[in-house]
């Protein structure tokens, strides 16, 4: 009896497409647990050398989390399996990297109200594969007008 073998990519796949939510669940959850890991690392670093708390200040957490997601999308979509639990938790969490940034650059002004309104808006309509054609027909329109 020849004991077969199977290189780590296709036994990856196999195992993915065997149970693609729980699969996606797991890849999120690490991401999560990588980002709090990252932000625990960096904040003494952080702290020392600016003789403050960057965590009272800046979402280094949540910008992480979004970053790690993205990361996880990227390579999920190379090896074209599937992605779209980790797509649409990817655009939340750069959808609230962002409104977090802009809230503590721009401070809770009508600005940074607008501009976090903005972002949350064009996540929502990326989530839903509706941002695309909405553009599309808003340049043809600023087509005709113009």
């Amino acid at each position: 009896m020849a004991l077969e073998t199977m290189s780590f990519d296709t036994m990856l796949a196999a195992r993915w497409a065997a149970a693609p939510i729980l699969s996606q669940a797991a890849a999120v959850g690490a991401c999560a647990l990588g980002a709090v890991a990252l932000r625990a690392a960096l904040v003494p670093a952080l702290r020392a050398r600016a003789g403050q708390d960057p965590a009272k200040n800046w979402p280094l957490g949540v910008v992480a989390f979004a970053i790690l997601l993205g990361i996880v999308f990227s390579l999920l979509d190379l090896r074209d399996m599937q992605r779209e639990i980790v797509r649409v938790c990817a655009l939340m969490a750069a959808a609230g990297a962002a409104i977090a940034l802009t809230m503590r650059a721009v401070g809770p002004t009508a600005l940074g109200v607008a501009l976090s309104l903005l972002a949350a808006a064009i996540a929502g309509l990326e989530a839903f594969h509706l941002f695309q054609p909405l553009a599309t027909a808003l340049d043809a329109q600023a087509i005709e007008v113009s």
